[in-house]
């Protein structure tokens, strides 16, 4: 693949699989990754990281077989917080490096990509703030300030993407989804 071809990878995959964000599954040259470091005790690095690399990158090659087999320990970041459970790091890690993969991508002029990866975030953002009315962390409330500060993304650009009825179905998605987050949050408050 080359240059522009890795990003929309990174960011579309194809139809059968989607490449993860996590650098520990290719290898990469030297002089690729050598001007890239990862911030100190945060998760969710390699965001913004594959971006910049997929975009620094001038080819590069997908082979669909298993080479190297990755190991979680308890004690490590990523195994402090799991999956099930939501944890503050979505607030403090994953959330502010999707942004920043978001203005990176408009940085280089891939708008189109941008987009996407703001539908993505916007899409995420619900699917947190709906698990977090049943299991709150501590987090509920700042979800809610990150949807109401995206809502306006979300109402203007999203007919920019593949066609009337497909924009017509996301929107009515996401609108829906936006009222029912609405409901639970003011009954949340009533309680």
């Amino acid at each position: 693949l080359k240059n522009q071809e890795l990003l929309q990878f990174l960011i579309h995959g194809k139809s059968s699989y989607k490449i993860s964000y996590s650098v520990w599954d290719r290898l990469y040259k030297r002089e690729l990754i050598q001007d890239f470091c990862f911030p100190k005790g945060k998760c969710y690095e390699d965001v913004l990281w594959s971006a910049q690399v997929f975009h620094k990158a001038v080819k590069g090659v997908y082979i669909d077989k298993s080479l190297y087999y990755y190991r979680r320990r308890e004690d490590s970041i990523v195994g402090k917080d799991s999956k099930s459970k939501l944890s503050k790091r979505v607030i403090t890690d994953e959330i502010p490096q999707i942004e920043a993969q978001i203005e990176f991508l408009k940085s280089v002029g891939e708008d189109d990509l941008a987009d996407e990866v703001m539908f993505f975030l916007y899409q995420l953002l619900l699917n947190y703030y709906t698990r977090s009315c049943y299991n709150d962390n501590g987090i509920q409330n700042q979800l809610y300030e990150l949807l109401d500060h995206y809502k306006n993304w979300a109402k203007q650009d999203i007919f920019k993407g593949k066609g009337m009825f497909h924009d017509a179905v996301l929107f009515s998605s996401l609108y829906f989804r936006r009222i029912l987050i609405g409901i639970l949050h003011i009954k949340q408050s009533r309680i």
